[in-house]
C-alpha cells in the first residue's frame, strides 16, 4: 500500500508541469505518506477490542 501510494504521488508530481508554485517532489511524497498513515490509524482503530 505505502509503495502504491509513494508511486501514485511520484507519478502525480512528475505529469504536473513544473513552475515555480507547485511544491517539490518531496512535498507530494510527504502527503501520500500523511494519507497513508491516517488509513493506517483509522482502520486500527476499527480494529474489535483494540484500546488506545
Amino acid at each position: 500500500m505505502m509503495n502504491t501510494a509513494l508511486r501514485v504521488a511520484a507519478e502525480h508530481w512528475a505529469l504536473q508541469p513544473h513552475e515555480p508554485t507547485h511544491p517539490p517532489l518531496g512535498t507530494a511524497l510527504g502527503r501520500a505518506l500523511r494519507a497513508i498513515t491516517r488509513l493506517l490509524e483509522a482502520d486500527a482503530d476499527m480494529t474489535p477490542g483494540r484500546r488506545r
